[in-house]
């Protein structure tokens, strides 16, 4: 995994240590953004880092 520049949601939900449900509820809520290719949703592993640091998907600093 750690070569990918896109995971599957269940590889992002793994890497965060999170349920699929909760990625689910934070892509929804714009706090990670996601790429489709054809019908699969792929979250950008750069996307994911930001999260973890505390960045939202615009690179603005998450107050929760």
């Amino acid at each position: 995994m750690a070569d990918k520049l896109l995971v599957s949601r269940r590889d992002a939900a793994a890497m965060l240590s999170i349920s699929l449900r909760t990625l689910d509820k934070l892509v929804s809520g714009k706090c990670i953004a996601v790429r489709k290719v054809g019908a699969r949703v792929l979250v950008p592993r750069r996307a994911l880092e930001r999260f973890s640091e505390g960045r939202s998907a615009a690179g603005n600093v998450n107050k929760s």
